[in-house]
Protein backbone atom coordinates (compact mmCIF):
# COMPACT_ATOMS: atom_id res chain seq x y z
CA UNK A 1 0.00 0.00 0.00
CA UNK A 2 1.40 3.44 -0.83
CA UNK A 3 2.63 5.45 2.11
CA UNK A 4 1.56 9.05 2.52
CA UNK A 5 4.45 11.40 3.11
CA UNK A 6 4.30 14.52 5.19
CA UNK A 7 5.18 16.60 2.13
CA UNK A 8 2.25 15.34 0.00
CA UNK A 9 0.05 18.18 -1.24
CA UNK A 10 -3.48 16.99 -2.18
CA UNK A 11 -4.25 17.50 -5.85
CA UNK A 12 -0.63 17.91 -6.88
CA UNK A 13 0.48 14.26 -7.11
CA UNK A 14 1.03 12.85 -10.60
CA UNK A 15 -0.06 9.32 -9.60
CA UNK A 16 -3.17 8.29 -7.65
CA UNK A 17 -2.62 6.93 -4.17
CA UNK A 18 -4.49 3.72 -4.94
CA UNK A 19 -5.22 2.11 -8.31
CA UNK A 20 -9.02 2.25 -8.52
CA UNK A 21 -9.54 1.41 -12.19
CA UNK A 22 -10.66 -2.17 -11.52
CA UNK A 23 -13.13 -1.03 -8.86
CA UNK A 24 -14.46 1.72 -11.12
CA UNK A 25 -14.76 -0.68 -14.07
CA UNK A 26 -16.89 -2.99 -11.92
CA UNK A 27 -19.35 -0.12 -11.46
CA UNK A 28 -19.53 0.85 -15.16
CA UNK A 29 -22.83 -0.94 -15.92
CA UNK A 30 -24.60 0.51 -12.87
CA UNK A 31 -23.27 3.98 -13.74
CA UNK A 32 -24.42 3.71 -17.35
CA UNK A 33 -27.95 2.67 -16.37
CA UNK A 34 -28.38 5.22 -13.55
CA UNK A 35 -31.00 7.84 -14.46
CA UNK A 36 -30.01 11.47 -14.52
CA UNK A 37 -31.85 13.37 -11.78
CA UNK A 38 -34.47 10.70 -11.21
CA UNK A 39 -37.32 12.40 -9.36
CA UNK A 40 -38.23 11.35 -5.85
CA UNK A 41 -41.22 9.01 -6.21
CA UNK A 42 -44.64 10.20 -5.03
CA UNK A 43 -45.36 9.11 -1.46
CA UNK A 44 -45.00 9.86 2.23
CA UNK A 45 -41.60 10.71 3.69
CA UNK A 46 -39.96 11.89 6.89
CA UNK A 47 -37.62 14.79 6.22
CA UNK A 48 -35.13 16.93 8.12
CA UNK A 49 -35.34 20.71 7.64
CA UNK A 50 -31.79 21.75 6.83
CA UNK A 51 -32.61 25.42 6.42
CA UNK A 52 -35.26 27.84 5.19
CA UNK A 53 -34.36 30.89 3.12
CA UNK A 54 -36.11 33.95 1.77
CA UNK A 55 -34.90 34.47 -1.78
CA UNK A 56 -36.26 35.55 -5.16
CA UNK A 57 -37.99 33.38 -7.73
CA UNK A 58 -35.80 33.02 -10.81
CA UNK A 59 -38.64 33.50 -13.27
CA UNK A 60 -40.72 36.26 -11.68
CA UNK A 61 -38.24 37.89 -9.29
CA UNK A 62 -40.89 37.80 -6.55
CA UNK A 63 -39.98 36.90 -2.95
CA UNK A 64 -39.88 33.17 -2.32
CA UNK A 65 -39.64 30.94 0.76
CA UNK A 66 -37.35 27.99 0.00
CA UNK A 67 -37.33 24.99 2.35
CA UNK A 68 -34.23 22.77 2.02
CA UNK A 69 -35.28 19.26 3.08
CA UNK A 70 -33.26 16.02 3.38
CA UNK A 71 -35.21 12.77 3.26
CA UNK A 72 -34.82 10.53 6.32
CA UNK A 73 -36.97 7.66 4.98
CA UNK A 74 -38.65 5.29 4.58
CA UNK A 75 -37.10 5.33 1.08
CA UNK A 76 -34.94 7.74 -0.93
CA UNK A 77 -32.96 8.33 2.26
CA UNK A 78 -30.40 11.10 1.92
CA UNK A 79 -32.01 12.64 -1.17
CA UNK A 80 -32.86 16.34 -1.12
CA UNK A 81 -36.17 17.95 -1.97
CA UNK A 82 -37.25 21.56 -1.82
CA UNK A 83 -40.53 23.25 -1.05
CA UNK A 84 -40.74 26.62 -2.77
CA UNK A 85 -43.52 29.06 -2.04
CA UNK A 86 -43.66 32.29 -4.04
CA UNK A 87 -45.05 34.94 -1.72
CA UNK A 88 -48.31 36.52 -2.81
CA UNK A 89 -51.76 37.19 -1.40
CA UNK A 90 -52.84 33.82 -2.87
CA UNK A 91 -50.14 31.85 -1.00
CA UNK A 92 -50.18 33.56 2.41
CA UNK A 93 -52.68 31.07 3.85
CA UNK A 94 -50.37 28.18 2.83
CA UNK A 95 -47.41 29.93 4.45
CA UNK A 96 -49.34 30.59 7.67
CA UNK A 97 -50.46 26.95 7.76
CA UNK A 98 -46.89 25.66 7.25
CA UNK A 99 -45.47 27.99 9.89
CA UNK A 100 -48.18 27.13 12.42
CA UNK A 101 -47.60 23.42 11.85
CA UNK A 102 -43.91 24.06 12.59
CA UNK A 103 -44.62 26.08 15.73
CA UNK A 104 -43.72 29.51 14.32
CA UNK A 105 -46.16 32.41 14.54
CA UNK A 106 -45.50 35.89 13.20
CA UNK A 107 -47.82 38.90 13.13
CA UNK A 108 -46.14 40.50 10.13
CA UNK A 109 -44.37 38.91 7.18
CA UNK A 110 -41.40 41.22 7.80
CA UNK A 111 -40.96 39.49 11.20
CA UNK A 112 -40.32 36.14 9.50
CA UNK A 113 -36.64 36.28 8.42
CA UNK A 114 -35.17 36.22 11.95
CA UNK A 115 -37.50 33.31 12.85
CA UNK A 116 -36.38 31.08 9.97
CA UNK A 117 -33.52 29.72 12.09
CA UNK A 118 -36.16 28.23 14.42
CA UNK A 119 -37.22 25.91 11.59
CA UNK A 120 -33.79 24.33 11.03
CA UNK A 121 -33.52 20.93 12.65
CA UNK A 122 -37.23 20.17 12.61
CA UNK A 123 -38.39 16.82 11.31
CA UNK A 124 -41.48 16.84 9.12
CA UNK A 125 -43.76 14.19 7.75
CA UNK A 126 -44.50 15.23 4.17
CA UNK A 127 -46.42 13.98 1.18
CA UNK A 128 -44.77 14.32 -2.21
CA UNK A 129 -46.89 14.42 -5.34
CA UNK A 130 -45.88 15.09 -8.93
CA UNK A 131 -48.29 17.35 -10.82
CA UNK A 132 -47.73 18.72 -14.30
CA UNK A 133 -44.06 17.78 -14.12
CA UNK A 134 -43.48 19.60 -10.82
CA UNK A 135 -42.80 18.04 -7.42
CA UNK A 136 -45.29 19.34 -4.85
CA UNK A 137 -44.39 18.88 -1.18
CA UNK A 138 -47.17 19.05 1.42
CA UNK A 139 -46.40 19.28 5.14
CA UNK A 140 -48.40 16.85 7.28
CA UNK A 141 -46.80 16.90 10.73
CA UNK A 142 -43.81 18.52 12.45
CA UNK A 143 -41.74 17.48 15.43
CA UNK A 144 -38.55 18.61 17.12
CA UNK A 145 -36.26 15.58 17.45
CA UNK A 146 -35.31 14.62 20.98
CA UNK A 147 -31.72 15.47 21.85
CA UNK A 148 -29.50 12.41 22.02
CA UNK A 149 -28.94 11.21 25.57
CA UNK A 150 -25.29 11.16 26.59
CA UNK A 151 -23.91 7.66 27.04
CA UNK A 152 -22.96 6.76 30.59
CA UNK A 153 -19.22 6.59 31.23
CA UNK A 154 -17.86 3.06 31.28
Amino acid sequence: MPKLSDSRIPGQDDEPLLPLNDELAALDDAFASAPLDAPVPDGAYSVHVQRVDVTRAQTSGRPLIKWHLRILGPSSTGRHIWRNLVLSAETFSWLKRDLKLCGVTVERLSDLPPRLEDLAGLELDVRVRTQNGFLDVYFVRARRPEPAMPRPAA
